[in-house]
């Protein structure tokens, strides 16, 4: 049995490949979406950075989870970090079972006040509630 799940894995992921993409992941001001810092799994996880040398306040994140077979999976999870000290990061991460089946997207993004919006978004697939994810290839 364990066989046979591992073949028709396989066969699925060369059918679905996953590609990663990046879109907008810095900003001048120093809030980053650390690229090939979103990982699935049962959660996902990402990393936000402040590289800048000023604190930054309320800054309001999201992850959102969207597609799958027949576009049936739309999770979002959203968050608030009060502070990020400058040349600190912080670990974002999903709440709740993420249940599917297919290629998702992923999409990570925070913003707070002074800071331009930053972005990333990367191409996955779900398999019951195991997200796997690409690394970003430079």
């Amino acid at each position: 049995m364990n066989k046979k799940l591992i073949g028709i894995m396989a066969i699925l992921l060369l059918f679905f490949p996953i590609t990663t993409s990046v879109i907008g992941a810095n900003s001048e001001r120093g809030l980053n979406i650390l690229p090939g810092k979103i990982n699935g799994g049962f959660i996902v996880k990402a990393t936000l950075d402040n590289s800048g040398d000023e604190n930054i306040t309320d800054i309001n994140w999201s992850i959102t989870i969207k597609g799958g077979l027949l576009n049936r999976v739309n999770f979002t999870t959203r968050g608030t970090i009060e502070l990020l000290e400058a040349q600190a990061s912080a670990l974002l991460f999903t709440k709740g079972i993420i249940v599917g089946f297919g290629k998702v997207t992923i999409t990570v993004s925070a913003t707070a006040s002074g800071v331009e919006e930053v972005s990333e978004t990367i191409q996955g697939f779900l398999f019951l509630i195991y997200i796997y994810t690409m690394p970003i290839l430079d």
